[in-house]
């Protein structure tokens, strides 16, 4: 047997017995506690260098301060990076859309085609992409993505101090609204930056935050409820408004948080087809430039939504107004 064939034998047996403890844990109504929170540490790279421009036809540039003028500025926020660990370690510096792996395939492929999308639909539109990379980058084995939860608070202020410093002097005087775009930890980070910012974005938009009861199982949770009610949400103008998508382990926030707008989506694929139904919220979205939901509904080009609820049917790029029973 090759060296390259032992490796994926060690890799799938490790697997399999980490999810055979997560089983135990589940079937004996364990819970971990949740992750610990890091408050500060050494950074390699500024907050502003953390932040890329769509550059209009393919790829993400640098940011220099006080360059954004008054405009609608959407920023994307990637998630845990499960398996990026090593590509960090040699690069301390690699940003979210520089990081190509050893089969060229690049890092989060969806923050290209958002951004296409995004600039497309609105005339008005300066597209940011958030990275942060260095703290969502871990191994691929269960419970990791602790590492990258226990970091969203701090990169999540990092995100704030960003934006400020890329805004041109005359952004907030000049009408320039923010329209913050989070997917899994990814969407803790903009929120805490939502929360953390001079002036409140005009718009959250959350892709499956990880909070359903099965990531409580593991104390992966992100408790976003909680951050969520220091927010102005609302539709109204000098509100925040916030849609939520739902599709592997996100769950409902309206119930908690009144005005949160609940979308639950119903991804094409088995149950057990994590990350595809994980990821299927950053499709769903794109696809919604063209629709008058989604991005179509976003107040910065258009009329709020009118319903609290929605859902999608099956393989359709539709919604309708109400939702299953609670999830």
């Amino acid at each position: 047997m090759s060296p390259l064939a032992r490796e994926r034998v060690w890799r799938l047996r490790i697997r399999v017995r980490l999810a055979l403890a997560s089983f135990v844990l589940l079937t004996t109504g364990c819970v971990l506690p949740e992750p610990w929170v890091v408050r500060q540490e050494p950074t390699q790279l500024e907050p502003i260098e953390r932040l890329g421009r769509w550059d209009g036809e393919s790829e993400f540039v640098d940011v220099t301060r006080g360059s954004i003028p008054p405009s609608h500025t959407y920023v994307l926020v990637h998630g845990w990076a499960p398996g990026w660990s090593r590509a960090v370690y040699d690069d301390p510096r690699l940003r979210a859309w520089e990081a190509v792996d050893r089969r060229g395939r690049r890092f989060e492929p969806w923050m290209r085609d958002l951004a296409e999308a995004i600039t497309e639909a609105d005339p008005h539109a300066v597209v940011l992409v958030y990275s942060w990379l260095d703290a969502a980058a871990t191994n691929r084995f269960v419970l990791a993505q602790r590492n990258a939860s226990a970091r969203t608070g701090l990169y999540g202020g990092q995100l704030a101090i960003a934006l400020e410093q890329a805004q041109g002097a005359d952004f907030l005087e000049g009408s320039g609204r923010v329209h913050l775009i989070g997917h899994s930890y990814g969407a803790r980070v903009a929120t805490v930056a939502a929360v953390q910012l001079r002036k409140a974005p005009r718009h959250l938009t959350l892709l499956d935050v990880p909070d359903a009861p099965m990531t409580r199982i593991t104390g992966s949770q992100s408790n976003l409820s909680e951050l969520l009610r220091e927010l102005p949400v609302s539709d109204d103008l000098g509100g925040t408004f916030v849609d939520n998508y739902v599709s592997m382990v996100g769950t409902r926030y309206g119930g908690e948080v009144p005005g949160v707008v609940d979308v639950e989506l119903s991804p094409p694929y088995g149950t057990f087809n994590y990350r595809r139904r994980h990821l299927y919220g950053t499709w769903f979205y794109a696809q919604s430039a063209s629709h008058e939901f989604g991005l179509g509904w976003s107040p910065l080009i258009a009329e709020p939504p009118r319903h609290s609820c929605y859902s999608q049917p099956w393989g359709e790029i539709e919604l309708e107004a109400g939702c299953r029973d609670p999830i």
